[in-house]
């Protein structure tokens, strides 16, 4: 079995969204070190098999654009996702300052649903560049129950690691309230 879940990219502008993307889209083949602007949505498909069974997810991947001029125009295609990967870049503070209003916006797209996702602290490579500490995020990821996973796509370094938790979460959430239905039917 196949099953399909939308996942929304969001962040500041540079914070390295498609950076992240492209490279776990493409399995660590495809970072590019020409900056190009996300104007509306980078999308990526990927299919992520789950482990121990026949079953798979495909990750339909949202990456949002982060300025503010750009981001009220993907906003239409970021209707009902199932998940969230909230990114930041450690180098840089007002991108990791800017995530509650992220997560605000993630909120208001699914009031009264808990929110399925990850924060993701992007450029980790930049180590002498770095601004924002890992205990920090984490504590951010803790408050808002969200899991944290430090990445660099210029070294494919953990990229894959936040998409794989998103798509075993996903599953198991589906299995769970399938379980449910079936139990409250009999």
């Amino acid at each position: 079995m196949m099953l399909r879940a939308k996942c929304l990219v969001l962040g500041d502008a540079t914070c390295g969204k498609s950076a992240l993307v492209h490279s776990f889209a493409s399995d660590g083949a495809n970072f590019s070190a020409d900056y190009m602007m996300t104007t509306s949505t980078d999308y990526m498909v990927r299919t992520l098999e789950i482990p121990d069974s026949e079953d798979s997810v495909e990750l339909h991947i949202h990456a949002s654009a982060g300025r503010p001029e750009f981001a009220s125009l993907a906003e239409k295609q970021w209707a009902e996702p199932a998940m969230l990967v909230l990114c930041f870049d450690v180098t840089n503070a007002t991108s990791f300052d800017s995530l509650g209003i992220w997560l605000d916006k993630y909120k208001a797209l699914r009031p009264g649903f808990p929110v399925r996702g990850v924060l993701v602290a992007t450029k980790i490579d930049l180590v002498g560049q770095r601004v924002v500490s890992s205990e920090v995020a984490d504590a951010f990821a803790e408050e808002n129950q969200l899991q944290y996973f430090e990445v660099s796509a210029r070294d494919s370094h953990n990229v894959n690691e936040p998409f794989r938790v998103l798509a075993d979460n996903f599953y198991q959430h589906y299995k769970e309230t399938c379980d449910a239905m079936i139990s409250a039917a009999s």
